[in-house]
């Protein structure tokens, strides 16, 4: 598990890497800002999903994968859809 978090991991910082080397100000438009945190929450858990409203995170990730059970995946993506 924790070999896949931390391929999860490298992909994540190859993103941002890739994002911001892509990122070219244009005038009226936002700076791009690296992510310094991100929050993994399972998307079949309504209590989670619901606090991570308030929390202080640069993002929220949603996961409907690896995080939930097989057979709470389906209602997984049915809770994660109408937030994102």
């Amino acid at each position: 598990m924790s070999a896949l978090l931390t391929s999860r991991r490298r992909l994540f910082l190859q993103v941002l890497k890739l994002r911001h080397a892509l990122a070219r100000p244009v005038h009226n438009e936002r700076k791009f800002v690296p992510r310094r945190a991100a929050l993994y929450v399972p998307g079949n858990d309504e209590r989670k999903l619901k606090k991570t409203e308030g929390l202080d995170v640069d993002c929220v990730i949603m996961d409907c994968e690896d995080g939930v059970a097989l057979n709470r995946k389906v209602c997984a993506v049915s809770m994660v859809r109408p937030i994102v």
